[in-house]
């Protein structure tokens, strides 16, 4: 008997152990069948704890097995709905820390920007967007910053919008706020940098009215040019000329005070409303330099002083008796020379010397016949004859011409 059990028992080891591992498997089997259920069961009744201390119990057990991974689609299922029970944003982000391969993505994203609206934070929106880059809700959230920014209503606001959402559908809107915010500064610099920012804006004529108001309140030469430049087109041609008319009267024209000055003004602005009083402005001043001239003229008494004076004042009362002091230094400087160059000289150059001129012309006429005399050839009287036609001393140059003629024949 002991030597038959002893050949049976590899045989009956063998299928023992079959057995035993059959049964282990239908044991787990129970095990994990009874686990989904008893799990199922909790969440229906919303015992989402109890599902999910036993989910989480069985994969300790029997972590990576088959029946483990599928208890944990149970034990993410009811962890969500808790955390949906929950409801908050801290929730939601330890749940996604928890399962980053949920099933419910959607649904997550749907209830956090939910969330995110009712707390209407651009803190919070932006937070949202970069944590869930290809969410659905991008018009929404565009949307919803868009009235937070319009609530702070500021520049740096607006503008950070622009930049965050450049496709954004708010442009024609954004652009209006801005400039009446840019209004409400109300500086150069602004509407400068409003041109700069949207230069399609359709707000160009008040932009420029608003401007050239600003400009005409800084009243400088500099400002009108500056604005002329910028804006070439403008409408403010003539009025802005004025203006910079009367200011470049008030700072350059009038402390110059000179008949130049006033001169260069009427040059400048042919058309300004200060052209009468400029030009009287200048005779006086033209006066008052005449007469400072003429003092040094007189101390100097020289010809070329007095024909300076006469040619800078042509309308001075003392020109008539600058040219009589011309004719006399000429006369004397002609004399003192005494030589038919001196004496032609001052004919030429001093026609308006009438009865010194014919004194000139009577002196040199002399010279001429002394030294026509002295020649006393035919050719020498001939050629007087010709220089002086009119002279009394033409019939006896001829006379002494035709003698010297038969003299040579003879």
């Amino acid at each position: 008997m002991a030597n038959f059990l002893s050949t049976l028992h590899p045989f009956l080891s063998s299928r023992f152990k079959q057995s035993l591992a059959f049964l282990a498997v239908c044991f787990l089997l129970v095990s994990c069948a009874s686990i989904d259920e008893k799990m199922q069961r909790h969440i229906q009744e919303g015992k989402y704890n109890e599902a999910i201390q036993a989910g989480e119990t069985f994969i300790s057990k029997k972590p990576g097995t088959p029946e483990a991974r599928a208890v944990l689609d149970l034990l993410m299922e009811a962890e969500f709905k808790q955390t949906q029970t929950l409801n908050t944003i801290d929730a939601y982000d330890a749940y996604q820390h928890k399962f980053p391969h949920h099933p419910y993505k959607k649904e997550l994203i749907e209830a956090e920007f939910q969330l995110y609206k009712q707390m209407n934070t651009l803190k919070g929106f932006d937070e949202f967007d970069k944590k869930f880059p290809r969410h659905s809700f991008t018009t929404e959230l565009v949307e919803a910053e868009y009235l937070l920014y319009k609530q702070m209503n500021t520049l740096e606001g607006f503008d950070e919008f622009d930049r965050k959402f450049p496709d954004h559908p708010y442009k024609k809107e954004l652009v209006e706020s801005e400039f009446t915010l840019y209004k409400t500064m109300n500086t150069i610099a602004g509407y400068d940098e409003f041109n700069v920012k949207f230069p399609d804006h359709p707000y160009k004529k008040e932009l420029v009215e608003s401007e050239y108001a600003l400009y005409k309140a800084i009243d400088t030469l500099e400002g009108y040019e500056t604005f002329d430049k910028k804006f070439p087109e403008h409408p403010f041609k003539n009025d802005l000329m004025e203006r910079q008319s009367l200011v470049y009267y008030r700072t350059v024209t009038l402390p110059k005070n000179s008949a130049a000055a006033f001169r260069d003004f009427k040059t400048r602005f042919p058309a300004s409303s200060l052209i009468s009083e400029a030009t009287e402005k200048e005779k006086q001043a033209l006066a008052a330099e005449a007469e400072a001239g003429w003092a040094m003229v007189v101390q100097s008494n020289t010809v070329d002083a007095y024909d300076m004076f006469c040619s800078s004042y042509p309308e001075s009362v003392h020109v008539a008796e600058a040219r009589e002091k011309i004719c006399d230094l000429a006369w004397k400087e002609a004399e003192t020379a005494n030589t038919l160059e001196a004496f032609l000289m001052f004919k030429n150059n001093h026609g308006a010397c009438v009865e010194k001129v014919k004194l000139a012309e009577s002196r040199a006429e002399e010279m001429v016949w002394n030294d026509t005399v002295t020649k006393n050839t035919p050719e020498a009287f001939e050629t007087f004859c010709e220089q002086y036609p009119a002279s009394p001393r033409v019939n006896e140059a001829r006379a002494r011409a035709t003698m010297l003629l038969k003299k040579k024949k003879k």
